[in-house]
């Protein structure tokens, strides 16, 4: 039995790398896996639970990776910097990771907002900021780059309709986006400079 929900899951983490939460089809995981849709349903009990626990696993194994991060100063913006670098020495290291857990963006508002029920800490981060400012050119392929500036742009649509939602200041939202859109266009340059 065991077995089997490993190969649900091994199978998961493909397609939905490959597909997106939303074109992903269970009777594919079920065929490569080799087992029955009705041991799919009685693991997990549906494809948004299924794809929810994966991205549950995914977001432990990134925060766990990070907790090995060596902070050389007591500054907060350094220990930050150090944080950023951890970041993305993990995704480089775990490729088939990061690639499905980029799918988040395009998931929908109702899988994203359970997610961050489930996941409440790692919002306390401010991943988008963190991956712009410790980006080494030349860490990714194109594709790979291409990839990451989506999931930001992706990612920081989703926080400014949840921050409008807040009725946050219209003023203190221009402030807060500019200095978002300035540190993508600096990213953007460092990217193209690398490939």
């Amino acid at each position: 039995m065991k077995d089997k929900r490993k190969k649900i899951l091994k199978e998961a983490l493909i397609e939905f790398s490959k597909e997106g939460y939303a074109n992903a089809s269970t009777n594919q995981i079920v065929k490569r896996a080799g087992v029955s849709k009705g041991s799919l349903f009685n693991y997990f009990g549906s494809k948004k639970e299924l794809y929810l626990l994966l991205m549950s696993e995914a977001a432990s194994k990134f925060t766990e990776g990070l907790k090995n991060t060596t902070f050389n100063s007591k500054v907060i913006s350094e220990r930050f910097a150090a944080l950023s670098e951890g970041a993305f020495t993990w995704y480089s290291n775990n490729r088939d990771l990061y690639h499905f857990m980029i799918t988040l963006s395009d998931a929908g508002q109702d899988i994203q907002q359970q997610f961050l029920k489930r996941e409440g800490e790692l919002v306390k981060i401010d991943f988008i900021e963190m991956i712009i400012e410790s980006y080494q050119p030349g860490a990714f392929t194109k594709e790979e780059l291409h990839q990451i500036v989506s999931w930001l742009f992706n990612a920081m649509k989703t926080e400014l309709s949840a921050k409008i939602t807040r009725l946050i200041p219209l003023v203190e939202l221009k402030t807060l986006y500019f200095k978002k859109f300035r540190l993508l266009s600096r990213f953007l340059e460092k990217g193209i400079s690398g490939n």
